[in-house]
């Protein structure tokens, strides 16, 4: 993975990350999200909801009349995690499963993808990832995108299996500039204490968070964004860990922004942080007990409604 994507861009000027060439992003079109949306646009609260969600997607496939062609990735690193069930739902609603090991001890059999990632370090005692780590992740995950782009896909989702709680809520802290005590319990307040003591530094910079305070999956996913912003897709990130790399991403490059969006809100103070840092809206409301990827599949069935309303009779 790696060799045919160009360098992702620094964004943040930390001490251990050359400066890299930007990414291009592909800007929505704001002619078409203003014609998908005045198809919906009748003055009922019952269709406004559809109509902001088919203005996205006339913004972000640069179509009057969306199609929600999807494919939703799934990224796991050193935990657990039960493919199956998410790609039956995935394929309730006609979207392509891509199972990554994006650093899974002892690998993951069967994966889609397997990007050469080892299971991330403790952030509590030393850097999540290398330098390497984090460039070999993200242009995974660019390469993910692109491949996507280059079969049709029109709208991305992404989503951290099992844990990483931990790691993105570290992140958060370091995106944000939130206390703990907004972000998270008391749960996994300590770990994450201690962790941002070790990296007083993470904040310097979204790459370099990412590095000390991150894990594979998250950096997978942050290039993933980044792909999707580059090739003009629309991004959905499912679940905590998605969505801190789609907000890492976001700082990278922050015209992305408009082509993201997150599958729910989470009941995790950090989500909510997150999702306000970056300006970003959900698809979903409220959805505590979605499953990784699973939200993703459900935000992309009501894309799917939305486009189809938004058609011309």
């Amino acid at each position: 993975m790696g060799a045919g994507a160009p360098p992702v861009a620094n964004g943040d000027g930390a001490r251990d990350h050359p400066r890299r060439a930007p990414i291009p992003i592909v800007a929505v079109d704001p002619a078409a999200e203003a014609a998908a949306r005045a198809r919906l646009t009748d003055g009922s609260h019952a269709l406004r909801r559809l109509a902001d969600l088919a203005g996205w997607l006339g913004a972000v496939t640069g179509s009057d009349t969306p199609d929600v062609r999807a494919r939703i990735v799934l990224a796991a690193a050193d935990h657990g995690v039960e493919p199956d069930a998410t790609a039956a739902v995935a394929g309730a609603v006609d979207a392509a499963f891509v199972l990554v090991d994006a650093g899974v001890a002892g690998g993951l059999d069967p994966a889609d993808v397997r990007t050469g990632l080892g299971p991330s370090r403790d952030p509590r005692t030393e850097p999540a990832l290398s330098v390497a780590e984090v460039a070999l992740a993200v242009d995974a995950g660019r390469e993910l995108a692109a491949g996507a782009a280059a079969d049709g896909v029109t709208v991305l989702a992404g989503a951290a299996a099992g844990g990483g709680l931990v790691a993105a809520t570290c992140l958060a802290a370091a995106l944000t500039g939130r206390g703990l005590d907004e972000l998270a319990d008391a749960r996994i307040r300590d770990a994450c204490e201690r962790a941002l003591e070790r990296h007083p530094d993470a904040a310097e910079g979204p790459l370099h968070a990412l590095r000390r305070l991150g894990a594979g999956d998250i950096a997978v996913l942050c290039g993933l964004a980044l792909g999707a912003g580059e090739h003009g897709l629309g991004y959905v990130a499912d679940g905590l860990g998605a969505t801190a790399g789609a907000v890492v991403a976001a700082s990278i490059e922050p015209d992305l922004r408009p082509r993201l969006r997150a599958a729910a809100e989470r009941p995790e103070g950090a989500h909510g942080a997150l999702l306000s840092h970056a300006g970003l809206e959900a698809v979903l409301g409220h959805e505590p007990t979605l499953g990784p990827g699973i939200g993703a599949a459900a935000a992309l069935a009501l894309l799917r409604v939305a486009a189809t309303a938004a058609s011309p009779r």
